[in-house]
């Protein structure tokens, strides 16, 4: 499962989960793309990556670990991620974050107790 994006340095990132549960990245070059770098984080991710542009241009990488959590971390230009944070949650699925026309990110989910959609702000 892979998702795509543009930073603000006008390259495509390519984001896909590995067989070793952890998520991997690849940007654009002059010469196609670069190898693959793994992302980092402690946690083991359950669902496919989803990512999104955020208002300074980032790109923010959001995924589902085991016992449903939704994680995200801001991928850096020269490659590699930040710190990956958690949101929390009982989710199942991929996580589905959007911007807003104010520059706000919003995460939504769907819950594994009821299936309602959760919302993060």
């Amino acid at each position: 499962s892979a998702a795509t994006a543009i930073g603000k340095d006008r390259r495509l990132v390519a984001v896909a989960l590995g067989y070793d549960s952890q998520y991997w990245a690849s940007w654009q070059s002059a010469g196609g793309f670069l190898p693959w770098e793994a992302l980092g984080g402690s946690a083991h991710f359950a669902s496919g990556p989803a990512v999104v542009q955020d208002a300074h241009g980032d790109v923010a990488v959001f995924g589902r670990v085991p016992g449903g959590r939704v994680q995200y971390a801001t991928l850096r230009a020269a490659g590699g991620a930040g710190d990956w944070a958690d949101l929390g949650g009982a989710t199942i699925g991929r996580p589905a974050p959007i911007m807003d026309s104010r520059g706000l990110l919003h995460v939504f989910a769907q819950s594994a107790t009821d299936h309602a959609v959760l919302y993060k702000g």
